[in-house]
Formats: C-alpha cells, sequence, structure tokens
C-alpha cells in the first residue's frame, strides 16, 4: 500500500513463511504460554471459591437440620408437662429459651468456647430431668482442662441426645454415663446406655449421621469416631484433635 516491503524481489513463498514462523512463532507462543498461565490461576481461584461456597453450604444445611429435629422433640416434652399442668412447665420453658440461644446464636458461629456446650448440655439435661421425673439416672463427669477452648459447635450434643432419646433412662442399674475429657490436645468423649427395645423411631441415626458429615468436613481423618452395639449397650466414643489449626 505504501510501496514498503520487507522481502527483496524474488523472495519466494516458501521462505516468506519460514521467516515469519521463525521471528514470530516466539511472540506467538510465548503469549498463548503466558495466557494459559494466567488463565489456569484464574481458573483454579474460581475452583476454590467454588468448592468452598460448597461446604460452607453444605454445612449450613446440616446446622438447619438440627434445630427443627431437636425443637420438635422438646416442644413435645413441655406439651406433655403443660397438658398436666405440672408446676415444671415454667422451668421447662426458660430452659428451652436457653437452649433456643445456643441453637439460633451459637451453632452459626464456626467456633465456640468449650462451656458453651457444656451450658447448652447442662440445660438440656435439667429439661430431660423435668420430664422423667426422679427416675431419670444419668452419670455424668466433664473434666474440661481449659473451659476456654474453642471447638465446633454442636460436636458433643447429638452423642448426649442420642443416648437420652433411644436409650433407657429410668434404668438406676444401667444409668447413660457420660464422660467428657479434654487436655491440651484433645477432646474425648464417651457415652453409653441401655438400649430401649421398645422405641422404634424412623429417624433414628439422623443426628449421628448428620455429626459423622460434619466431622468429616471439620477433620478429615484426624478424629476418632467409635460405635459398639450389642443390641442391649450402646456405646459411642469420639476423640477430637484441640488445636488452633481446627
Amino acid at each position: 500500500m505504501f510501496h514498503k516491503v520487507n522481502y527483496f524481489e524474488g523472495t519466494t513463498i516458501s521462505f516468506y513463511i519460514y521467516d515469519n514462523l521463525h521471528y514470530g512463532s516466539f511472540i506467538v507462543f510465548s503469549s498463548l504460554f503466558l495466557w494459559m498461565t494466567f488463565h489456569s490461576i484464574h481458573t483454579l481461584k474460581q475452583n476454590n471459591i467454588i468448592e468452598k461456597e460448597k461446604k460452607e453450604a453444605e454445612i449450613n444445611f446440616l446446622k438447619s437440620q438440627i434445630n427443627p429435629h431437636f425443637l420438635f422433640n422438646t416442644l413435645n416434652n413441655i406439651y406433655s408437662l403443660v397438658s398436666v399442668n405440672s408446676p415444671h412447665s415454667l422451668k421447662a420453658i426458660e430452659n428451652l429459651s436457653a437452649i433456643m440461644r445456643f441453637t439460633t446464636y451459637e451453632t452459626n458461629k464456626d467456633k465456640i468456647e468449650i462451656e458453651r456446650e457444656i451450658d447448652y448440655i447442662n440445660q438440656y439435661l435439667d429439661l430431660e430431668q423435668i420430664r422423667y421425673g426422679e427416675k431419670f439416672y444419668v452419670e455424668k463427669e466433664f473434666l474440661i482442662e481449659n473451659s476456654k477452648k474453642l471447638i465446633h459447635p454442636y460436636i458433643i450434643s447429638p452423642l448426649i441426645e442420642n443416648a437420652i432419646k433411644h436409650g433407657v433412662v429410668k434404668d438406676i442399674n444401667h444409668p447413660i454415663k457420660i464422660n467428657l475429657k479434654t487436655d491440651s490436645e484433645y477432646l474425648k468423649i464417651s457415652v453409653s446406655n441401655k438400649i430401649n427395645q421398645h422405641q422404634k423411631d424412623e429417624t433414628s441415626g439422623i443426628g449421628l449421621t448428620n455429626l459423622k458429615k460434619r466431622l468429616n468436613y471439620y477433620f478429615g481423618n484426624n478424629y476418632t469416631f467409635e460405635i459398639k452395639n450389642d443390641y442391649e449397650t450402646f456405646h459411642i466414643y469420639l476423640k477430637i484433635p484441640l488445636n488452633d489449626e481446627n
């Protein structure tokens, strides 16, 4: 167009192609390499964000299963107290209020102090004590080295709720036994109960299945969760690490 040429007259088409490939390939492949590198980094970053959001959505869904399940059982208990005009009705409602504060606010946090979950457990046991009266046999031992240590919420409670719901609480010779111990490295809890052979519940196991999924999410393979069932006694043992990385 401007009567300017880069090649001498008589240059063959094959040399023209070779020459352009020789000098242009470095720019083309360098640009392609840079594009692929930045594209891979961007894709990996997006995948990590999506995976994180997916896991957070899953854990929030699992937490959301806790509250309705517990509320359904507890309201039935309070209903039975009110129906017979029990003087313990107001105390039961007070306990439920404290429990719902925990399930509403504390379970939405990533971590809470151990003492908060223990307070929840004590409120829950008090509520069940009101329900069953004097024939409520539960032996508990809490040996907490540091009550301010942080744990993921609603890790301990499902084990105890499962024992109360599906175990026998009125047998003085076979009380439900709860042993919780922490040190600087681990939280260990064991819960055992005599199995209630007369109770058949289609929702049995929901709490433990839910807990197992959350344990996998929180700790991967770095925890111990054992269940022993001889069809007379049900025993659960859980050991999780306590450190700032969890």
